[in-house]
């Protein structure tokens, strides 16, 4: 959109569109991790993430638009998760194998 008609010709809420869909293609669809302190891209492998990793990423792609254009999702559902950051806790990591085996050797013993 903005190669066809120019920059300066597109609203406040086009370029929020245009931020929007650079995000969510990079983060979410790509699965690359978006750093949000940093505003900045990791990219990786695919990423492994839950349904509820997935959800607070969207929604922190969606808090790019002020409350009053998403207008396509109830009030009530924007009351509940569009003020909160987050909240899901990450998976730990799988331990390596060799601590895997020490731990094995501790309970066998």
């Amino acid at each position: 959109m903005k190669a066809v008609v120019g920059e300066e010709a597109l609203t406040p809420e086009d370029k929020l569109s245009l931020e929007f869909l650079d995000k969510f293609e990079r983060t979410f669809i790509s699965q690359g991790s978006f750093d949000r302190v940093c505003d900045r891209l990791t990219l990786g492998a695919y990423e492994s993430r839950t349904i509820f990793e997935s959800l607070d990423l969207a929604w922190s792609l969606l808090r790019i638009f002020p409350k009053e254009l998403l207008n396509r999702i109830s009030p009530k559902i924007i009351d509940e998760f569009y003020a909160r950051a987050g909240h899901t806790k990450k998976r730990e990591e799988p331990k390596p194998q060799q601590e895997q085996d020490q731990e094995a050797n501790l309970i066998d013993a």
